[in-house]
């Protein structure tokens, strides 16, 4: 918005912002057994589960979340995505750490709601974002979210449901990562206040907002016509 009214000089009044939306099956309630029994993970090993969703890149970030997996041996890290030229590079940088998993593939968003029901925090460090559409696909899930404070997340996600930080600041993703899965209470009260939120953004409404503006410019239509 700020790069249309300062470089192309369009009043700001004339400007609409419409977000994109989140696919019905984010509100569909996912099975947790599923989740832990494809990738065969005990849910009793671990304190809590932190999920990173998307390609694998430099650009997502991940390689800054080695502090948090090297120190937090008891939270299980996944990594749901496929390669995008750099997955051999971060198994390489984790190597020995037997607390993350690299799904090495994209996964179906009827697979990833039973991750969703699994997980106890989405993690979006990338180093910048546009937008983040999985950020609303987790809060959809009632899955509160640490997020990179870098473009569209600090603008879009006004809710307490996401904390944003700095992406290359390590130390305060193991913070805020143990902050989380250390108080269960909290993150499903989060949980709660994050699928409030992501209620705005049904294609439903979303849709809707884009049909009143055209109903907004569009002349309306004569008895001739």
């Amino acid at each position: 918005k700020s790069k249309l009214v300062n470089e192309f000089k369009i009043p700001e009044q004339k400007i609409v912002e419409i977000p994109n939306g989140v696919e019905d099956v984010f509100f569909s309630t996912g099975f947790a057994p599923n989740f832990y029994r494809e990738w065969n993970i005990n849910p009793e090993k671990w304190q809590g589960i932190a999920v990173v969703v998307g390609r694998v890149s430099y650009a997502k970030g991940i390689q800054n979340l080695k502090i948090a997996i090297k120190k937090l041996k008891n939270v299980l890290f996944f990594v749901a995505g496929g390669d995008d030229g750099y997955l051999n590079t971060l198994k390489s940088s984790f190597s020995g750490m037997d607390n993350i998993i690299f799904s090495e593939k994209f996964i179906t968003p009827e697979k990833q709601i039973d991750m969703y029901a699994a997980a106890d925090v989405l993690l979006l460090p990338s180093l910048h974002e546009a937008f983040g559409i999985v950020v609303l696909e987790a809060l959809a899930q009632g899955v509160p979210v640490i997020s990179t404070n870098k473009g569209g997340p600090a603008e879009i996600f006004t809710t307490r449901a996401v904390k944003l930080i700095d992406p290359e600041d390590k130390e305060e993703w193991k913070v805020s990562i143990e902050g989380i899965v250390k108080n269960t209470s909290r993150a499903e009260e989060l949980g709660k206040v994050g699928q409030e939120f992501a209620e705005k953004y049904t294609w439903a409404k979303i849709t809707q907002k884009i049909i009143e503006v055209y109903e907004e410019v569009l002349p309306e239509s004569s008895d001739s016509e």
